[in-house]
């Protein structure tokens, strides 16, 4: 660490006794920020010292003053707060909170381009924060990654409201206040601005993180003449890989009129908001029938690949010597061996489809089923993507496919261009050997070393467009028939647990990840608590008597006190710590439940037992009576 300066030593003398600095964190246009400790509350803080050289103008004192005043005015889980405004002698500074972690700036300096799912929350969190600025009256107007705070859970907080100004004020500035990186273009001319222009700087920031460089490239002048003149590039054309619908919201935002944006910043906020496909969890019935299976495709082509070039050998080899009995046999037998697996893949998608039915899905959930798997083994593949290919892996990859290449335009030209010439030659031995070494090795090249160029799932795209057609509504009506309707199923009333299961399952997923670790446990004990509650609701249902209402009740109950403790966490009201109590009642509940239905199984099998014990016993012989008469 760097020694501490004159600044620095100058103001720890006129602030000791009240705070205490440790060092510098970081420099600004607008103040240095130290990292103090709170001499009398004993927390660290981060001071916000205006430059002494700028404190001695008035009009800029004056400026600094109102934006801390301003922003003390702000309490917002998403803003971080200022503690105090003070002055000491010739200085004048804010102290606020000190948040531990990185700025959104350090992240991507570091890291690159965010991953779409991180980003959208990112996002989704400076959105509230400016709503809530918004609706206090008050515009940021330099929203940029190193503004943005990081804490150690992922959460978002927005600082520095260095050029923020009331409503009234940002209405008729006339000079350009900025960073030209995010400038919206009325910001760019000079022009009266409002909360649209905090939009538009968060578009051309969601721009910067998703993609890894700014809207606009070119040095300050530049980049501001072009917010001016020229349209954004639009993330849904040149990103392909970004999801559509997070693409669309940051081209919303960078509209050139502000009429053209986001109404505000709560609607932005929203568009934000993860996606059904991304933050509800699948049920169980659904979530079985998207996923299983999956992997067998790749079988399922070798298989079809393998008869295919056995076919078109023997086809090749009997051209030349003719068709014995024996090869039209085996002709036969390959090419009818091509589709099997898909035929039998065919008719086993057709009992599970019936069973996700019977479960009570719709083909509206099984169509959604298919967006859920798409779009997270479509994120799964852009984490791939993103890996380095050694040097290795990629000269093997171009090999293999270039091999097998020659070798398919090898076996074009022998068998169709110059068969007669051809097979007659010496080159016979070599032209197999390199047409089996081709394809092995196109098959190696493929399965092992490399990546995808464009990190899309084919397979899944074809599945989401076959079941949202006509082909896949037939196939639902086949694998349905018999069942009840879709509107009969409708029309079924959702267990209380399971809908209550699912609202917390939910409000989880939705959580940041920091948070989910703490509560890590939770989602296990809701799955106990909900197949709890559904035990003792058939046991009700069966009309047995015991204490099952007792117990249905109670998990019931257990499973709305952690759905009311995480909607509290959503709102800002409650931390995650919060919950452990409500967490550890519940898994006590799930064991008393669990408990009593062991005790009720041993006393099942006693009485079973022992009726089993009367039933093979034999009876008893009775002593012969006499009559008298």
């Amino acid at each position: 660490m760097s020694a501490p300066d004159a600044l620095f030593l100058d103001l720890q003398a006129a602030i000791a006794g009240r705070y205490s600095l440790e060092h510098e964190i970081g420099r600004g246009g607008m103040g240095i920020v130290y990292l103090a400790r709170d001499v009398r509350l004993d927390r660290p803080v981060a001071l916000k010292l205006l430059p002494p050289e700028r404190a001695s103008i008035p009009a800029i004192r004056e400026r600094f003053l109102v934006e801390a005043r301003m922003a003390a005015r702000l309490s917002h889980p998403h803003v971080v707060p200022i503690h105090a405004v003070e002055e000491a002698g010739a200085f004048v500074f804010l102290a606020m909170q000190y948040v531990g972690g990185e700025t959104l700036g350090d992240r991507m300096r570091r890291q690159g381009a965010l991953p779409p799912w991180e980003c959208a929350r990112l996002l989704r969190e400076i959105a509230w924060a400016l709503a809530y600025a918004h609706a206090q009256g008050v515009i940021h107007r330099d929203i940029k990654p190193d503004n943005i705070l990081l804490d150690r859970d992922g959460r978002a907080l927005v600082t520095d409201f260095g050029l923020a100004l009331p409503v009234e004020a940002a209405a008729t500035t006339g000079h350009v206040q900025g960073t030209p990186e995010y400038l919206s273009p009325e910001q760019a001319a000079g022009e009266a601005c409002d909360a649209r222009s905090d939009l538009y700087a968060l578009g051309a920031l969601a721009f910067h993180a998703l993609t890894g460089s700014t809207p606009f490239q070119g040095d300050a002048a530049q980049q501001i003449a072009q917010h001016l003149t020229r349209p954004a590039p639009s993330l849904v054309t040149t990103a392909p890989e970004i999801p559509p619908r997070l693409a669309a919201a940051v081209d919303r935002a960078l509209a050139k009129a502000p009429t053209a944006r986001w109404e505000s910043a709560e609607a932005m906020a929203e568009a934000f908001a993860p996606p059904m496909s991304m933050a509800i969890d699948l049920p169980v019935p659904v979530r079985i029938w998207a996923e299983r299976g999956r992997e067998m495709k790749g079988l399922y082509v070798i298989w079809s690949l393998l008869f295919y070039g056995l076919s078109t050998l023997v086809f090749t080899i009997a051209s030349v010597v003719g068709w014995p009995l024996g090869a039209k046999i085996i002709f036969a037998f390959f090419v009818a061996a091509i589709p099997l697996p898909w035929i039998g893949h065919a008719k086993w998608r057709l009992m599970e489809t019936r069973r996700a039915l019977e479960a009570g899905a719709s083909l509206a959930d099984l169509r959604h089923a298919t967006e859920v798997t798409r779009a997270r083994r479509e994120e799964e593949m852009r984490y791939d993507a993103a890996r380095p290919i050694h040097w290795l892996a990629r000269t093997l990859r171009v090999g293999t496919y270039t091999a097998f290449t020659l070798a398919v335009g090898t076996l074009l030209y022998g068998t169709i261009i110059s068969r007669a010439v051809f097979w007659n030659t010496p080159f016979l031995p070599a032209f197999g050997l390199l047409t089996l070494a081709g394809i092995g090795g196109a098959l190696v090249g493929v399965l092992i070393p490399g990546r995808r160029v464009r990190p899309v799932d084919q397979w899944a795209r074809l599945r989401s467009r076959f079941w949202h057609g006509r082909l896949g509504r037939l196939f639902a009506r086949v694998a349905g028939t018999g069942l009840p309707s879709e509107r009969e199923r409708a029309a079924a009333w959702r267990p209380t647990e399971a809908a209550l299961g699912g609202a917390t399952a939910t409000l989880f997923e939705a959580l940041p990840r920091g948070h989910r670790e703490q509560l890590e446990e939770l989602p296990r004990v809701v799955a106990r608590l909900e197949h709890e509650a559904a035990h003792a609701r058939a046991r009700l249902d069966a009309g047995e008597a015991g204490p099952w209402a007792n117990r249905l009740e109670a998990a019931v109950g257990a499973l709305e006190t952690l759905r009311l403790g995480l909607l509290r966490v959503h709102a800002q009201q409650a931390a995650p710590g919060s919950l452990t109590v409500d967490l550890a009642e519940a898994r006590e509940i799930a064991d008393r439940i669990d408990y009593m239905v062991e005790g009720l199984r041993e006393v099942d099998g006693l009485l079973d037992a022992s009726s089993q014990r009367n039933i093979q016993a034999p009876p008893s012989a009775s002593a012969p009576s006499t009559s008298l008469g």
